[in-house]
């Protein structure tokens, strides 16, 4: 399975994806935990818990070793082969344009 190239690249791209939306998420957070909430609102800005904090290490801990993963897997693959029956390996032209 490691050398299934479209396997290997999508698996690359879905990490990578993976990643950029966890930091939209710490974005997030780190914008609503930074908004000043006074009166009826609350008093002051809200703390997270432990849970909260293990649960999104835990998810960003986890993304990070997949795209870890996801480049060993791609940098594991072979060289791209052209198999095309025309080139010829001395001049790397097509044979029979001439």
């Amino acid at each position: 399975m490691r050398n299934n190239r479209f396997f290997v690249t999508g698996y690359l791209v879905f990490s990578l994806i993976l990643v950029v939306f966890f930091l939209f998420i710490l974005i997030d957070i780190w914008w609503a935990l930074n908004v000043p909430k006074t009166g009826p609102i609350g008093n002051g800005p809200p703390k997270m818990s432990a849970y909260a904090w293990i649960r999104l290490g835990t998810t960003g801990s986890l993304g990070l070793i997949n795209l870890i993963l996801a480049l060993v897997l791609y940098r594991q693959l072979p060289p791209h082969s052209e198999e095309d029956p025309h080139r010829t390996e001395e001049n790397g032209t097509d044979s029979k344009a001439g």
